[in-house]
């Protein structure tokens, strides 16, 4: 089946995943994808600068009408912070975009339309999520001006209020919050980034007062002054709720009294977070900040099933982080399938500790950021059994030493791992592959791998993984460390934390290769897939012998030789049709083989200063180049139309000729790939070639 044969749902499903630049050009290749790929272009629109809002709303102009004919393809809309708009600009862009599901809007740059009797609220009356930044302070009539826009959206999903911006910002009571979610009866997502006043700490909320909504199940909050009565609240606002994300501020909430308070309040409802599965604590001052809360949920037997804790920079020692997940582990041991342990170290930082893990029969993804511990990878794989994910990004990873001289392993079930930022010793990945031998997908970023060379192998040592099957095997500036030591070993890996370029005894290997027949890597992001059932790592020094070959040094484009090359092949693209030289003329006088001669002279006499013998890598691939070249010459007949197709067919092979410099394991496929361009009818071939 061609592509424009394909049905419209999967072409808009194709337009979904590509790019707006790419989708863009897809929807000029064939008229049969305009549709599905326009749609995923107008999808969402972003008004940044005045300007760019007069030329929508301004009706004389013509992309005002490119706006009318394609605004009902917009669903997402954002009107950002710095914006002067009028009720006659807001009429038009209600008018125009009549189907938006999604409003992103700041209340400041609309003080004066919303008090007009000119605007029709209801035509935006698909909307599901509404975004809104201070509404309180500049809404005309402040939050009963407020409600009665809201009142025209009662099927609204999604509610976002935040006025935590700038040095100005209103405080709320917990009535205020009643009085905004009095008419979203079906709103299933609320989020909110306010500060209580002196007043919500006075007044006492209950229950009478309080109007639940049944269908809210997510709960974002960012509250600063808060006490123990703001969660009595929510947790008679939302007897529902599923996810709750909690960022709290809590300046007098430290004595057991307070707490003690809130707990009696909650105990009394009938069935307080009965449905609560997820649970993200934000900002944590301390390891005990929450700790109250979750004996309150232990207590009401909750079934938590995710648990992420962010804690703050200055609170994240080994032992506070020992304690969360101690206190987690005996709490939620038996129902946790999802954890997630967040904090913030300075670089500067060495670990030294190693951290304990609790027995989680039932946790299915763990993922530990910048904690200073320095983590022991077979503790976890002990203590957590039933362990899919792990992502790791800490300073140090490793094995104990018991664990390390012992060959027989139990069998794990890991099938994804993920390193990041980290040190980790060469024989780690031996454990890895005798372990998890299920283990299909594996990462490496910025991670520095600290190895011994074994006898036999100069500049070399192996990271060992032949017992693991890998699906997809991705690195990104991994670097390795030659150790001349072997007893150093452990110590120089752990104790060079975050310190790349000061690492005692040891030798950086910065060159990365991997086995033949594998396929080929991108410069940037190293992505291997490969179905091979002995995936194997290598690394080789940087330093070559001045009588050494270059040929086992990969092609880069900073080398000499390969300047001098492709400037050789920049005489063809910038070479005019009406100049008075031939493109082989050009070729000719800059010749690369009288650069390769010389190279070899000077490399064969013994009086001159010892020069690198030219790869022979480098003169198999400009073998292939000047194949190429010959194939696709200019013809014998001296017209512009034939000129300016040379050109483009040189255009073509420099495209090509620089994939054969990043993939040089292919350099006969590219010979062949000469004589397929000559003969074969194609692209690159025209009339006036023939001739």
């Amino acid at each position: 089946m061609l592509p424009s044969n394909l049905p419209y749902e999967i072409l808009l499903k194709i337009a979904e995943h590509l790019s707006k630049d790419f989708s863009r050009q897809c929807a000029l290749v064939c008229k049969s994808w305009t549709l599905p790929f326009q749609e995923v272009l107008w999808e969402s629109l972003s008004i940044e600068n005045t300007s760019q809002l007069r030329n929508i709303c301004k009706l004389s102009i013509p992309a005002q009408s490119i706006v009318r004919t394609n605004g009902h393809l917009v669903r997402q809309m954002s009107l950002k912070f710095r914006l002067e708009i009028s009720y006659q600009q807001l009429f038009v862009l209600q008018n125009c975009f009549q189907n938006l599901n999604y409003l992103h809007i700041n209340c400041s740059i609309l003080p004066t339309a919303l008090s007009s009797n000119k605007i029709n609220w209801k035509l935006w009356e698909r909307l599901e999520t509404l975004s809104v930044l201070q509404p309180k302070l500049f809404v005309t009539n402040g939050l009963h001006g407020f409600v009665s826009i809201l009142s025209f959206y009662p099927k609204l999903k999604q509610l976002v209020v935040d006025e935590n911006l700038g040095i100005q910002m209103a405080t709320y009571t917990w009535k205020d919050l009643e009085i905004i979610l009095q008419p979203l009866q079906h709103l299933q997502q609320l989020k909110i980034n306010i500060a209580f006043g002196l007043r919500a700490i006075d007044n006492t909320p209950l229950s009478k007062d309080i109007n639940p909504i049944n269908s809210l199940v997510h709960l974002c909050v960012a509250v600063s002054n808060a006490d123990h009565k703001w969660l009595y609240y929510f947790t008679e606002k939302a007897p529902r709720i599923h996810t709750l994300d909690l960022d709290i501020d809590f300046p007098d909430l430290r004595t057991c009294n307070q707490w003690s308070n809130m707990l009696g309040m909650i105990t009394t409802m009938p069935s307080p977070f009965e449905n609560l599965r997820t649970l993200q604590l934000k900002n944590c001052a301390t390891s005990e900040y929450y700790v109250p809360f979750l004996d309150l949920l232990c207590r009401l037997k909750v079934p938590l099933t995710t648990l992420t804790y962010d804690m703050r920079r200055d609170f994240t020692t080994v032992q506070a982080v020992q304690s969360i997940v101690e206190k987690s582990g005996r709490l939620f041991s038996k129902t946790m399938e999802n954890m997630n342990i967040i904090s913030r170290f300075s670089a500067s930082f060495k670990c030294t500790f190693p951290m304990c893990f609790y027995f989680f029969p039932c946790l299915v993804r763990l993922q530990l950021r910048q904690i200073k511990a320095c983590i022991v990878l077979d503790d976890i794989l002990n203590q957590c059994p039933a362990l899919k994910d792990l992502i790791l990004d800490q300073p140090c990873v490793t094995v104990s030493t018991r664990t390390r001289t012992s060959t027989a392993f139990s069998s794990h079930g890991l099938k994804t791992a993920s390193l990041t930022n980290t040190n980790v010793n060469s024989k780690l990945f031996n454990y890895v592959s005798l372990r998890c031998r299920k283990l299909l997908k594996m990462r490496l970023e910025n991670v520095k791998v600290f190895g011994h060379i074994e006898e036999g192998k100069e500049n070399s040592f192996e990271c060992d993984m032949s017992h693991t099957q890998i699906d997809s095997l991705f690195l990104y500036n991994v670097r390795y460390y030659a150790l001349h030591n072997k007893d150093v070993l452990e110590r120089n890996y752990r104790q060079n934390a975050h310190n790349t370029y000061q690492v005692k005894d040891a030798t950086i290997i910065s060159i990365m290769e991997f086995e033949p027949n594998k396929p080929e890597m991108d410069a940037n992001a190293d992505i291997l897939q490969t179905t091979t059932k002995s995936p194997r790592f290598f690394n080789c020094s940087n330093t070559i012998a001045e009588n050494e070959l270059a040929e086992d040094q990969l092609v880069k484009e900073n080398d000499r030789e390969l300047l001098n090359l492709d400037a050789h092949l920049e005489s063809f693209l910038t070479w005019k049709p009406d100049s008075e030289k031939n493109p082989r003329v050009l070729y000719k006088e800059n010749s690369y083989s009288i650069i390769l001669h010389s190279k070899r002279e000077a490399a064969q006499d013994p009086e001159a200063t010892p020069v690198p013998a030219a790869s022979s890598r480098l003169e198999e691939i400009h073998a292939t180049f000047e194949l190429i070249c010959n194939k696709t010459q200019p013809s014998k007949k001296n017209s512009s139309k034939t000129s300016l197709f040379e050109v483009n067919k040189l255009v073509t092979i420099k495209n090509y000729y620089r994939r054969l410099l990043e993939s040089p394991g292919k350099i006969k496929a590219s010979a062949r790939a000469a004589e397929i361009i000559w003969k074969s009818p194609s692209k690159y071939r025209g009339e006036t070639a023939r001739a």
